[in-house]
């Protein structure tokens, strides 16, 4: 570390630092828990009677 980087660290509380660390590690963990949503669900394909297919419309405008 250099100096600044030490004093700084030094002032720091300990919750301080935890805080700090908790936000650092946070765009992390959102990551891994879409990673694992998704590898759970990859295999399930298109389902043809969900709300998006219910709502289109039945024929051609005309």
């Amino acid at each position: 570390m250099d100096g600044a980087a030490s004093i700084i660290a030094s002032t720091e509380s300990p919750g301080q630092r935890l805080r700090r660390r908790a936000y650092e590690t946070l765009p992390l963990l959102v990551c891994l828990l879409a990673v694992a949503f998704l590898s759970v669900r990859i295999n399930k394909g298109i389902y043809l009677g969900d709300e998006g297919v219910a709502c289109m419309p039945q024929g051609a405008p005309g």
